[in-house]
């Protein structure tokens, strides 16, 4: 099991959480502590880790992550080129 540092109160404390439906093997992981469960949804937004001696949850930047606020088309100047 991989821990991390919480950013908040600086334990190895810190899981990677899980989304989507648990499957059964999963409660006993759950009950010891060894996972973090996030709920069925996520989105762009949701938190990647949680800290299980805190409760603090956090976003990591991953540095393969599409960056999907870039403007994408491939002209970066001023003129309009859609007509």
């Amino acid at each position: 099991m991989k821990t991390y540092i919480c950013p908040k109160c600086k334990e190895r404390s810190g899981l990677e959480i899980l989304y989507g439906y648990p499957h059964v093997g999963l409660a006993d992981a759950y009950a010891r502590g060894e996972i973090a469960l996030g709920g069925c949804c996520i989105d762009r937004d949701s938190p990647d880790r949680r800290c299980m001696s805190c409760g603090h949850e956090w976003k990591i930047v991953r540095r393969s992550k599409i960056n999907y606020d870039a403007h994408i088309g491939g002209y970066w100047d001023d003129e309009d080129f859609s007509n």
